[in-house]
């Protein structure tokens, strides 16, 4: 069986306050679905979401984990933390940064 490929894409590693609600709707107009923000884990996040949240703080969240997690969801695309947090693995990323 051959391996699928994933449909999540990018993962932007800028901070909070980086213009990551833009980003995102440029994302998804890009990408043509569905991106992952803080917002969603705030208000639509489920136990299943903070349960994989803190494996991939423990460290114990695979490339194929983080894939999954998002496949299963329908993402194309993640910015803002928490996600941000995990931009090395091994996925695109899209650093967006502020000047103060």
């Amino acid at each position: 069986m051959e391996a699928q490929e994933s449909k999540m894409l990018v993962i932007g590693a800028g901070l909070p306050r980086t213009g990551t609600k833009s980003m995102k709707a440029a994302l998804e107009k890009l990408l043509g679905g569905k991106c992952y923000h803080m917002e969603e884990y705030m208000f639509h996040g489920s136990m299943e979401d903070t349960k994989h949240m803190r494996k991939g703080m423990a460290g114990e969240a695979t490339v194929e984990d983080w894939r999954d997690f998002f496949d299963k969801k329908e993402y194309r695309a993640c910015v803002d933390y928490p996600t941000s947090y995990f931009y090395k693995v091994r996925i695109k990323h899209l650093l967006c940064v502020r000047k103060y």
